[in-house]
């Protein structure tokens, strides 16, 4: 009986010492035991997300030319039992994720993904270079509370081909009487640099301005040309000029590939400080601010020694070096050949406003500062808009202001998020400086694996100022297109930016004014690689496009410009010589010959049978340059300007001419036997007026993008 009851008192207690339990008689008390360990059930399964990417373990995307891109769609699924988490994604390149982040554009692919789902994630390859590559795609998820990653290897075989086309490269301005380096190299069709097979001659000269080139850095020896040599793809020269302030081109020519230019400022010593920055912040926030060294005429100085510069700020203010706001500094340097610098600015204790101030430690450099508005809430012009930036324009080097005054404005990966925006970028919205007035804007192209292009029309930029700016907002997938492409161009008769699908019916060409003067090609034009977008190829064997009459506009008082390139050789007589446009009457004096180039490859003008006028400037030498001709019908004076500055002025001609023309590409023959132009145009405008040197210069400088400053963009508080 007592060994029944020991069992029983054991069972109880859910001991595991059977033998520890023993009592001499009925009335002992039971012993205290140490408690069990409590088992885990058998074969009881953990739940948990197991991630798997379909093509693995290797995706090949094969050979691809050097420059160009190859996507691919790739497909991940959760095999496990349980839901992945905080799913993110890396890849290094020459490989990245479609449109810059994950999951691509295209890609569906969220932070979590439930049990037996797939998901894609778009992936481009981009190789700039002729060499095998290999890099991992990881795939970094939440499994229950465990850190887990899935991977697969990237495969891909860039190819180079041969060199097509010359480049130049060196900072974007030269400081007076300053000896600076240039690189000159050759490169493929997609502006890859490429090896030549033999020695390579390269011809240098200086368009639209004053300078010379040097074969070392010591700027003493003075040289035309220079060789890239056999198996190598670039060669360094170096440029001085004793000129200032000027905007010139450089150029580059050689046998057998196309020419390169480059267009720079000179300016003179640094006199003065720029700030550019937000007038609004919000408390607590991290924004960057600009400082800029410039001349006296405004322009950015790219010295060749370093500028120290002293920050002062209200004592609520912080100042720091990095965009996290993590190490404070009271000073910044701007580095040898850079004429800006930024540093980062926060405010996490009061509203109102606070000043910065810069000075540099060269006491004969004026100083400046700038005032911001903190606040609890940023004024936002849309909350279904969540991203916008900030673009300064600067026109501290003209003491004129313009009114309705078109803008280009580039944009690629570094300035805007595509992965956040509409394919077609029609959630875009363009607000004036205050922040409510929306703008007119036009999108030329849109593409969200590279460059795009935006034409936007400011009511007002002030004359010697930096302080006018705009909003671009987007991230609006609901958004519908408002463009409105006449409003852009209310100031111009016509506005051609030959960015068009040419394989197209009728009408190719599209006008972009309200006078819709859209043009039809013909013969086969092609369309080449412009200096914004694509651009036009004119093969001097009838190729043309039809525009209607344009006698009553370029017959009278009128301004044109263009971009354009050609190697043509001219006529010295100019109803034989090839031109942008006209009409040669044959026996009469009704004609005009616009753009003629004659056989010094000077750029010519003549009206009726007068002598004509000339440009100081060649165009013949196979560079870009953008070029404005005006003629005024009464006083009969053409005026020819390279990339905004006047080069020739002469009188070509006085009176109206009515003989009909319609063509671009060829002066109409009703007699003679004017040769056909052979080359390339890009943006091509009229202006029914003569536009004064000012408006030329900024018509020139507001579409080279070199007077506008990029902010980084702020999300919707």
């Amino acid at each position: 009986m007592r060994n029944h009851l020991k069992v029983l008192t054991c069972l109880v207690l859910l001991t595991v010492f059977i033998g520890a339990c023993s009592s001499s008689s009925d009335s002992e008390e039971a012993v205290t035991l140490p408690a069990a360990p409590i088992e885990e059930p058998i074969d009881s399964p953990v739940s948990s997300a197991q991630i798997i990417l379909l093509e693995s373990p290797d995706y090949d995307f094969g050979d691809v030319n050097a420059g160009s891109v190859s996507e691919a769609v790739l497909n991940i699924s959760n095999t496990g039992t349980s839901a992945a988490s905080q799913i993110s994604a890396s890849v290094n390149q020459p490989f990245k994720f479609k449109g810059g982040s994950y999951p691509g554009l295209g890609g569906n692919c969220t932070s979590s993904l439930g049990v037996g789902s797939t998901c894609q994630v778009s992936v481009v390859f981009n190789p700039t270079s002729g060499d095998v590559s290999q890099e991992p795609l990881t795939i970094n998820y939440l499994s229950g509370i465990t850190e887990s990653t899935a991977t697969i290897q990237l495969l891909g075989t860039g190819l180079m081909t041969s060199p097509t086309h010359l480049s130049i490269s060196s900072i974007n301005g030269f400081t007076i009487n300053k000896c600076y380096p240039i690189q000159v190299s050759t490169v493929t069709d997609l502006n890859i640099e490429s090896v030549v097979t033999s020695g390579t001659t390269i011809n240098l000269l200086v368009n639209n301005g004053t300078g010379l080139f040097y074969d070392n850095a010591d700027c003493l020896n003075v040289i035309s040309s220079t060789v890239i040599s056999a198996d190598q793809k670039s060669t360094l020269v170096y440029f001085k000029s004793s000129s200032a302030p000027q905007d010139l081109t450089l150029i580059a020519t050689a046998m057998g590939l196309t020419s390169a230019q480059k267009s720079n400022s000179i300016s003179n010593i640094t006199s003065q400080l720029s700030l550019t920055g937000d007038s609004q912040i919000k408390l607590g926030v991290c924004r960057q601010i600009d400082v800029a060294r410039l001349d006296a005429s405004g322009y950015q100085v790219y010295d060749d020694a370093p500028l120290i510069i002293n920050i002062a700020h209200d004592s609520q203010v912080t100042i720091f070096s990095d965009s996290n706001c993590l190490s404070t500094i009271n000073a910044i340097t701007i580095e040898t050949y850079s004429s800006s610098k930024r540093f980062y600015i926060k405010n996490s204790t009061l509203t109102g406003n606070a000043n910065i101030s810069v000075a540099a430690t060269d006491i004969t450099i004026s100083s400046t500062q700038l005032n911001i508005n903190f606040v609890d809430q940023l004024s936002w012009w849309n909350p279904n808009w969540p991203y916008r930036f900030k673009l300064n324009l600067n026109n501290l080097d003209q003491n004129v202001a313009f009114n309705n005054q078109a803008v280009l404005i580039k944009l690629d990966s570094s300035k805007i998020n595509y992965s956040a925006m509409k394919s077609d970028g029609t959630d875009l919205r363009i607000l004036n400086t205050d922040d409510l007035t929306e703008l007119s804007y036009e999108i030329e192209k849109w593409n969200p694996v590279g460059e795009s292009y935006v034409w936007v029309r400011i009511p007002l930029i002030s004359a010697s100022s930096q302080s006018d700016f705009i909003y671009l907002y987007f991230g609006n997938l609901s958004a519908g297109d408002i463009q409105n492409k006449n409003d852009v161009w209310i100031q111009y008769n016509s506005v051609w930016h030959l960015n068009e699908d040419l394989s197209m019916p009728a009408a190719q060409i599209l006008d972009s004014s309200s006078s819709n003067r859209h043009g039809t090609l013909q013969n086969a034009p092609t369309s080449s690689y412009g200096v914004i977008g694509s651009g036009i190829n004119l093969n001097g064997d009838s190729d043309s496009f039809d525009v209607g009459n344009l006698a009553p506009v370029l017959g009278t008082t009128t301004t044109m410009s263009f971009w354009m390139k050609t190697s043509q050789i001219g006529n010295n007589t100019n109803w034989l010589a090839p031109g942008i446009t006209g009409v040669e009457q044959a026996g009469g004096a009704n004609d005009i010959f616009f753009g003629w180039i004659n056989g010094g490859g000077y750029l010519g003008m003549t009206v009726g049978n007068s002598a004509g006028a000339l440009s100081n400037f060649i165009v013949n030498n196979n560079a870009w340059r953008h070029i404005t001709v005006s003629r005024h019908s009464t006083t009969g004076i053409c005026s020819f300007y390279v990339n905004g500055v006047l080069n020739g002025s002469s009188n070509c001609g006085a009176g109206d001419v009515t003989t009909a023309f319609s063509q671009i590409g060829i002066i109409a023959d009703t007699g003679g036997t004017p040769t056909e132009f052979d080359g390339e145009l890009d943006e091509i405008r009229i202006f029914n007026t003569v536009k004064t040197d000012a408006e030329i210069k900024a018509d020139y400088k507001f579409q080279n993008q070199s007077h506008i400053i990029f902010g980084a963009i702020e999300m919707i508080p």
